[in-house]
């Protein structure tokens, strides 16, 4: 031990002297110094390992001479082969053994430094880097670590100023520490840090953006939205690749290997800030990380490349194609087979029982059928249920059903015996009348059935109520699987495969639904096994295959068993099944559109009517166009449930669910600028979701808004007066009466408007800017009605703008230019040094004011007035073109006075009172 700390010193001596030495020389410091730290490293792990130390250290100066240093040591006769140290390992290595502190942060050479300043305290921590020059970023989390990328190289500085906020309370609140710089090559360096985010704090997120060069890192209670750049998979390309649109051309990338996960990183920095991935995308060949700045890829497959996709984006390919479907989970099952044991237990239904041969089945139908004819009348009802068991062990359900009701019809004391009442059950099931099934055996007595046979018989009532859907009944009773997967072993091996299929069918549905995927396994093994005469059975099992898989995230294998269930056209009913769930599935996985689905959905709805399968994709729809605000498509397809199920509990939820709907559709602030036609089209179709009440008001009066909007002014003033005489109060009445005034005026009845202001409530106190509006209401009603003296009479003490503009219309049509301008003038005015473009009644207005100046002869003041609002004025406007020929007018009139072309007094006045009329009539 005291002997390796002796070589130690000898050594350093040594180095620090040949160090001075070259120094002396000319030599430039850092690369002696790289090299003094990479032999003190692997001096200090040949003393720890207490290898043998051997050698040799070639030092050139820049006069071209060599320093050769030899140093052996015989302290050990071990042959240990030299550790291979990494390049980081080095530095940290290096760093960790220097006690002198300037070597932690030598000063290169001309090269240049970046100051990055560091601040935290209680609200906010910032990290602030000072580059000159215009740098690309890209920032990330990852593993605890804050990481921070540039495409600029540059010693970063740090002056860190926590120090002065440190105490022992507050140390939970700093967020950023350890940072330190690495440089990736001359163009490239990246800092990491550890970072703490505290996740108690509820809106703390991590921001990086810009400040003209610099580049800020913060961490605080900020809602800046960041902008998410756009990742798109092309799934159905030949060889399937990754696009991403930056918004900025594709330069390359700043690649190395993360020291921490040694994983390779492919960083794209961006100029613009506050542009990110915020959802991280794990694909097979790479993840696409959520980022605080640019794109960070976390390769995995070899190959993987990023290349240029037009300006503004970049592609990720690789040579074979990119593994982008969703993540593929093989079948982790040898086969479908399980271990039975045997049995002879009793059942109440002995199906196996009756069962003959394909060449023997007529003649022993029709020797049972005779039987029947020729039985005493007290037999023939025993005789009946022979063929009965005859016609279900053969799989002939509803001719069984047949016989069996009128065998009960024979004798009606078949209706109490629990046999004959678990046979009927079993028949409607077998027939889907899953209704009537459960209507038969729930109304039965358990206690009138023996106890040996009451395990049969409630499992048929466990089954029975999960096929109705009334799950609430069902009984999950912990033997039921135990009961089907051991069914040589209990009542079901005197049943026949058909049946068993189809109980396995349904026992499988619900283990599937309850994802209860081991369960569901097991009962899989049972069924394969299973003798299927008929193609429609087999495709069944090819469908609750496939949604095993699809439950057990196996899409592919999924996938392959649902196209085999779609090339069996003749079962209809798993035939739209699985297009349902291959729909569904692939919709997940992002392989089909959202449109796509919605056709398939739509398609199958439409093939497929009367059960529950129905409602389900119908609920589906409804959920996908509720989602995507394609609301009366929504409500029509929950339409078709409430017409088609009247009396079934979802119609009750769909009708609950359509009325939500149809309110928020109307009343939510997000759907203030609804399509008015389409807005209309919901109303009438759907008013009978319109609720009563306050709710309801409020959807009329923004109805009355849409109709007002579409022009519809007859059927708005119907709506209108019901609603201000029948229903509405306090302000919202005095509210409407104003806009139902105001349609009278546009409808041409000037009286009703003035009469309507008659129903006002009493005893309300009308705010001020209501009065003023119903004051200016009247003025307009007054003016339709000829009576300018009791308008200006009226409007005597108003000086706002509407009032101005009522005054001048008067002024307008009598002619009087000077009045006009009276009132015309202020408003134009307010407006002149605004840059906003102008709208069409704006645009009117100062065409009746350059009339009014050519009129008067004030070609200065129309010449700035056209100059003055000339660029505001759209190209499109039906006016646009009369203004310039105004303002042509008022040129060529200013040289009159120079004895050229102009135009006379009678041209000007029949020119203006054409435009005059023009207005006049668009009113």
């Amino acid at each position: 031990m005291y002997k390796q700390i002796g070589y130690f010193f000898i050594i350093t001596s040594l180095l620090f002297a040949v160090f001075f030495t070259i120094l002396a020389q000319g030599e430039e410091p850092i690369s002696i110094l790289k090299r003094k730290q990479a032999l003190m490293y692997t001096l200090t792990e040949q003393l720890k390992n207490r290898a043998p130390i051997n050698i040799k250290l070639n030092l050139t100066t820049q006069k071209g001479t060599k320093n050769v240093i030899k140093i052996n040591s015989a302290n050990s006769a071990t042959n240990n082969k030299p550790k291979t140290i990494l390049p980081t390992e080095l530095e940290q290595a290096t760093e960790s053994l220097s006690e002198n502190p300037k070597l932690l942060t030598p000063k290169f050479a001309q090269t240049t430094s970046t100051v990055a300043k560091i601040e935290q305290n209680l609200s906010r921590t910032t990290i602030t880097f000072l580059w000159d020059q215009p740098v690309k970023a890209a920032a990330f989390i990852n593993n605890g670590k804050l990481w921070i990328i540039f495409d600029k190289f540059s010693n970063i500085q740090f002056i860190d100023n926590t120090q002065q906020f440190l105490n022992p309370k507050n140390q939970d609140y700093i967020k950023i520490s350890n940072m330190m710089q690495k440089k990736i090559d001359n163009d490239n360096t990246f800092i990491v840090s550890d970072v703490k985010l505290p996740e108690e704090i509820e809106g703390t997120i991590i921001a990086a953006y810009k400040q003209d060069n610099s580049w800020i890192i913060e961490v605080a209670h900020r809602f800046e939205k960041l902008k998410s750049i756009k990742v798109n998979a092309k799934f159905n390309n030949i060889y399937p690749y990754l696009t991403i649109r930056t918004g900025e051309r594709f330069y390359g990338t700043i690649d190395f290997v993360d020291p921490f996960t040694h994983k390779n990183i492919s960083v794209v920095p961006l100029y613009n800030s506050n542009v990110a991935i915020l959802i991280k995308r794990e694909f097979v060949d790479l993840n696409i990380l959520d980022t605080i700045q640019g794109v960070v890829i976390e390769k995995i497959s070899d190959g993987v490349t990023l290349n240029p996709l037009g300006n503004k984006s970049f592609s990720i390919t690789k040579k074979s194609g990119l593994n982008i479907a969703p993540e593929i989970y093989l079948a982790q099952h040898d086969n479908l087979s399980y271990n039975l044991m045997r049995s002879s237990e009793k059942a109440i239904l002995n199906p196996k029982y009756f069962q003959s041969g394909k060449e023997s089945f007529i003649n022993t139908e029709d020797k049972l059928i005779k039987k029947i004819v020729t039985a005493k009348p007290s037999f023939k009802s025993r005789a009946r249920l022979e063929l009965t068991m005859f016609y279900l062990a053969h799989g002939f359900y509803n001719e069984a059903k047949a016989v069996l009701n009128l065998a009960r019809e024979e004798d009606k004391m078949l209706n109490k015996k629990y046999q004959v009442i678990t046979l009927l059950a079993a028949l409607e099931f077998f027939t889907r009348n899953h209704q009537k099934a459960l209507y038969e055996i729930q109304n039965f007595d358990i206690e009138d059935v023996p106890t040996i046979h009451r395990e049969e018989f409630r499992f048929w009532q466990s089954l029975i109520s999960y096929s109705n859907a009334e799950n609430y009944q069902y009984v999950a009773l912990s033997n039921t699987l135990r009961v089907f997967t051991n069914l040589n072993n209990n009542f079901l091996q005197y049943y026949t495969d058909q049946m068993l299929a189809e109980i396995g069918f349904i026992t499988f549905e619900y283990k599937i639904q309850n994802n209860s995927l081991e369960d569901a396994y097991k009962i899989l093994n049972v069924m394969n096994k299973f003798y299927y005469s008929d193609e429609i059975s087999r495709n069944r099992l090819n469908y609750d295959i496939a949604r095993y898989y699809l439950a057990d995230h196996d899409t592919k294998s999924a996938l392959d068993y649902f196209d085999r269930c779609l090339e069996e056209f003749d079962d209809n009913l798993h035939y739209n099944r699985c297009h349902y769930y291959r729909a569904l599935m692939l919709r997940k996985s992002n392989m089909i559109s959202e449109e796509q689905l919605i056709e398939i959905l739509e398609r199958v709805r439409l093939r497929w009517k009367g059960d529950n399968f129905e409602i389900r994709v119908s609920k589906k729809l409804y959920e996908i166009y509720t989602t995507t605000n394609r609301i009366i498509e929504a409500l029509r397809v929950g339409q078709s449930i409430l017409n088609n199920y009247p009396a079934s509990l979802e119609a009750v939820q769909m009708s609950n669910n359509m009325s939500k709907s149809f309110i928020r559709f109307f009343l939510e602030k997000d759907n203030n600028h609804n399509d008015p036609i389409q807005a209309l089209e919901i109303f009438f179709e759907f008013q009978h979701l319109l609720p009563i009440g306050i709710i309801g008001d409020e959807i009329i009066l923004r109805v009355a808004d849409y109709l007002d909007e579409l022009d519809l002014l007859d059927r708005y003033i119907v709506l209108l007066e019901h609603q201000v005489k029948n229903r509405l109060t306090g302000f919202k009445k005095e509210r409407a009466i104003n806009k139902l005034a105001s349609a009278y005026i546009k409808n041409l009845q000037p009286v009703n408007a003035i009469n309507i202001m008659n129903f006002k409530s009493p005893n309300f106190h009308l705010p001020e800017f209501m009065e003023r509006e119903r004051r200016h209401i009247v003025a307009k009603a007054l003016q339709k009605l000829g009576k300018d003296k009791d308008v200006l009479t009226l409007l005597k003490d108003d000086i706002s703008h509407q009032s101005d503009e009522i005054k001048s219309e008067i002024f307008w049509q009598k002619k009087d230019w000077s009045s006009f301008n009276d009132f015309s003038e202020p408003y134009i005015y307010s407006i002149r040094n605004k840059e906003f473009t102008l709208n069409a009644k704006e645009v009117e207005r100062i065409l009746k004011q350059m009339i009014s100046y050519l009129n008067l002869k004030e070609y200065e003041l129309l010449e700035a007035l056209y100059e003055d609002f000339k660029p505001r004025i759209p190209t499109n406007d039906k006016y646009y073109k009369s203004i310039q020929l105004l303002s042509n007018i008022s040129k060529v009139q200013k040289l009159k006075d120079k004895n050229k072309l102009a135009f006379d007094v009678d041209e000007i006045h029949q020119l203006t009172s054409e435009m005059i009329n023009s207005l006049n009539n668009s009113i």
